[in-house]
């Protein structure tokens, strides 16, 4: 964010967009678009509700009661950090260790611009936790690469917490539509690794 419309732009987070992605159309610069509220009712879906609702497909795919808000052609996160991805994890565990995944909205408010179909571009943050903990007395869980790098650990008989932010970038169709909101581009990062207390 500029303190003002016509100083040098401060970027946070820099978002790859989907190979497919179509971006709608926006009010031309001399213009400028319209910032929506957080709590809107003109969309879909409320820019403050997106990433929890979002968190939950990622958890539970077409099982989570907010997949059909989802467009899942061309939605490369869910591949990638998603409930098979989890469930593939998971399984690669040795029998003395366990993995639990939870979601979280950080306290930083979305941002949804008005695009010219009276929908919006929605920027939300998620922050993707994983837990793995021992399960049998005596057993320790080992930390690697950057995991290891950033918790100071390489093994814990208490267990392993690793937390990833996502920057996530959506077309929002407006309140009344069938279109489905559509994930346009993702960033993730590791960005907090501790032992479990």
């Amino acid at each position: 964010m500029q303190d003002s419309a016509r100083d040098d732009y401060k970027v946070a987070y820099d978002v790859s967009l989907e190979a497919a992605a179509e971006i709608p159309s926006l009010a031309p610069t001399s213009l400028g678009a319209a910032r929506l509220a957080g709590d809107t009712k003109l969309l879909r879906i409320a820019p403050d509700d997106i990433a929890a609702a979002y968190g939950d497909v990622l958890a539970k795919d077409s099982e989570s009661d907010k997949a059909s808000l989802f467009a899942s052609d061309g939605d490369g996160l869910r591949s990638t950090i998603g409930k098979a991805y989890k469930d593939k994890k998971a399984d690669s565990l040795p029998d003395t260790a366990k993995i639990e995944y939870s979601s979280e909205v950080p306290e930083d408010s979305p941002v949804a611009i008005a695009t010219d179909g009276a929908g919006a571009l929605v920027s939300a943050s998620l922050d993707e936790i994983e837990k793995v903990t021992p399960t049998a007395a005596g057993a320790e869980v080992n930390t690697e690469g950057a995991v290891k790098a950033l918790s100071g650990v390489d093994s814990s008989t208490k267990g392993i917490s690793a937390t990833y932010s996502v920057q996530l970038l959506f077309s929002v169709p407006p309140v009344g539509s069938d279109e489905k909101v559509v994930l346009l581009g993702f960033t993730q990062g590791l960005t907090a690794a501790s032992e479990v207390q």
